[in-house]
């Protein structure tokens, strides 16, 4: 029998302690770890790399259908074959290895095409002194079209035994991952954190198996490190995906949301359908669960609404919905700085409250029309879809409509890689509602001149690294395509040739552009991220919801912004600069009031690893040299709290 249960991947919290027997009930420490620090220069095992290793006692590798694709324990290594081309593992303890199983690379060794059904199986576990129990670690992934990989439990089974009657419960570690994405959209080489309570597949119960096994794929890889359980904590409520819509009440149509809006293209439109997934991870049932979205402009509030409560049984998820189009949601009209704030709130003391709240901002301005925000959250390389030798004429696009005549000036795109031999333009497109069937449906307005993509459009030479850059360029103006008319769609975007005969080349060294993943997008909605293949212009295809950074600068300069710098106006935090860096990094944040400022530093897996006590800061911007000599490579995170305000964002180092 086998229990299918989700386990979520998420930037959690918790302090890594000894592996010692001790009370731990309701406080989430953890009881268990392991680091696979199993390098052995006389070990028996060699891997595909040439390292020796040991597999320590106790522990198991399977290999279901005997198919010789092992997993092994490994170093940072770049992983590199046919089809795959990574970077090395940087998890937070990858200096003394992890456990890899690499599909393609056997494929590719054996000149087979095999799917895996592979896994290893950790030692057998007591949690009888745990009532409650939390499995998390490091981890990184790419599969190929559908797969299985999870996490398996049971406590009346012992090894690779997951056909018989025994009662197996299954935990899915890629939770929403598709063809070739890497879980929650992380980098190449960077590792996300997976979590899941075990506890009704294994609270409280002694003789535990626990098996990690990944099957019905042939490409790619899955890599893994510090993996720890735990006792969850007696309450907690954890926020995951937000949502809401832009509703464009004149046409009757709903859109995404907005970074930037235009002042002119407001048209009486407003935000509502406020929407957020909530989950109880804590051992005991909540009640008055509730989310209360807030927005603040320049620092006054301007909207605050609350969901209908409900109870959350342990282990439970719910949507939680604030539905206020009938009252008209909230429709913003004049310039400035917006913050909008979900939080997630119940009747008994929340005991990590860093994972219930998110924070966004949104602006009104004069001339800039953009979904995506100032920072990067994944690196968006479309053009890699294409299996001919060519990206030829290959577009990534975002979809306006237009609410009042205008007229456009150039867009920009977040650059953040490729290869120099690629070269680009800036085009719009409009509908074309006369086109006949089997012709194309849209039509060239506007284009720039041709350009070169030139690394120091994306790398930061100091750093060895791409960290990318905003690229404007002006349309070719004709007198007639640069005035865009009211009700219209239109699709701007970059469009880029790059001629390689390389797979490896096209499928991790082509266009990269930056995009947003802060709100997660509608599917079916007005407008949003697509990618097109333009040489006969009928093919537009739809890859992803992301919010790529493209923003359309249209010929208006009336903004006065409330009289003052957004950031004089609101509390705010700006991702820190630069990043990566080396080793050391200015952060810049403001206040709307003078307060005492805290700002702390965790790793990966939520370690405090730093903090940096600031005092007592009066109302303005302000600048935090941060030294970070004493840290080791890696992902971090930090935070600014202030007495009423605490937002974090993430660093990286490199060396």
């Amino acid at each position: 029998m086998i229990i299918v249960l989700s386990g979520i991947i998420v930037a959690s919290f918790g302090q890594a302690v000894s592996n010692k027997a001790t009370n731990f009930k309701g406080d989430g420490e953890i009881f268990w770890e392991e680091h696979f620090d199993w390098g052995d220069a006389a070990g028996t095992k060699v891997n595909l790399y040439g390292e020796t290793w040991t597999l320590p006692n106790e522990w198991q590798l399977t290999d279901t259908d005997t198919t010789g694709m092992f997993w092994f324990w490994t170093t940072p290594h770049t992983i590199i074959s046919q089809w795959t081309e990574e970077l090395p593992f940087q998890s937070t303890t990858a200096d003394n290895g992890y456990m890899m199983l690499p599909n393609d690379w056997y494929n590719t060794i054996d000149d087979t095409d095999i799917n895996c059904n592979n896994g290893f199986i950790l030692p057998l576990m007591d949690f009888s002194a745990h009532p409650t129990v939390v499995i998390k670690f490091e981890q990184s992934f790419m599969g190929y079209s559908s797969w299985t990989a999870g996490v398996w439990v049971s406590a009346d089974a012992f090894g690779d035994d997951t056909d018989t009657l025994a009662h197996w419960a299954y935990y899915d570690t890629d939770e929403g991952a598709r063809h070739k994405d890497r879980p929650k959209d992380g980098a190449s080489g960077q590792p996300v954190i997976f979590e899941a309570n075990l506890t009704a597949a294994a609270g409280g119960m002694s003789d535990v198996t626990v098996k990690i096994n990944w099957e019905n794929t042939r490409l790619y890889y899955w890599v893994i490190d510090d993996m720890t359980f735990s006792e969850a904590a007696d309450n907690d409520v954890q926020i995951g995906w937000v949502t809401l819509e832009w509703e464009m009440g004149v046409v009757d149509r709903s859109a995404n949301h907005w970074f930037m809006m235009p002042k002119s293209q407001l048209g009486g439109n407003y935000y509502t359908d406020f929407e957020a997934f909530t989950r109880n991870f804590g051992e005991f049932g909540q009640t008055g669960v509730g989310l209360n979205v807030k927005i603040d402009k320049a620092g006054t509030e301007v909207y605050n609404k609350t969901s209908p409560n409900v109870e959350l049984l342990p282990l439970y998820v719910d949507t939680l919905r604030i539905n206020d189009s009938i009252d008209g949601g909230y429709a913003p009209t004049e310039y400035g700085h917006y913050r909008m704030t979900y939080d997630i709130k119940q009747d008994q003391e929340e005991q990590l409250p860093s994972d219930n709240f998110r924070v966004f901002e949104f602006h009104v301005t004069d001339s800039v029309y953009s979904h995506g925000d100032d920072t990067s959250d994944y690196p968006r390389m479309t053009g890699k879809e294409r299996y001919g030798n060519l990206t030829e004429g290959w577009i990534d696009w975002v979809r306006f409509r237009i609410q009042e005549d205008c007229e456009v000036n150039s867009l920009s795109v977040f650059i953040q890689g490729g290869d120099e031999s690629i070269d680009f333009r800036y085009v719009v497109y409009a509908m074309d509602e006369f086109a006949e069937e089997g012709d194309p449906d849209r039509y060239e307005m506007l284009v720039s001149e041709f350009v070169d993509l030139d690394s120091s459009m994306y790398w930061d030479w100091d750093l060895n690294l791409p960290i990318g850059t905003w690229v404007t360029l002006p349309f070719e103006k004709d007198g007639e395509g640069e005035f865009f008319m009211a009700g219209e769609v239109y699709y701007a975007g970059i469009q880029y040739w790059y001629d390689t005969d390389s797979l490896l080349g096209r499928r991790n060294r082509n266009m990269t552009v930056g995009s947003d993943k802060g709100i997660k997008n509608q599917p079916g909605s007005d407008d949003g991220y697509s990618s097109g293949y333009s040489i006969d212009q009928i093919d537009w295809y739809y890859y992803s919801l992301d919010n790529l950074m493209i923003r359309l600068n249209i010929n208006n300069d009336d903004n006065i912004v409330d009289g003052i710098e957004g950031s004089d106006a609101i509390n705010a935090l700006e991702q820190n600069y630069p990043n990566p860096f080396n080793r050391s990094t200015d952060i810049n944040f403001a206040l709307a009031s003078g307060a005492e400022v805290n700002i702390e530093v965790c790793d990966i897996t939520g370690r405090k690893v730093m903090e940096i006590n600031e005092g007592h800061k009066p109302a303005g911007k302000h600048k935090v040299t941060l030294n970070a000599e004493n840290l080791s490579s890696g992902v971090y995170y930090y935070t600014l709290i202030t007495d009423n305000f605490r937002e974090t964002k993430k660093m990286v180092i490199s060396r």
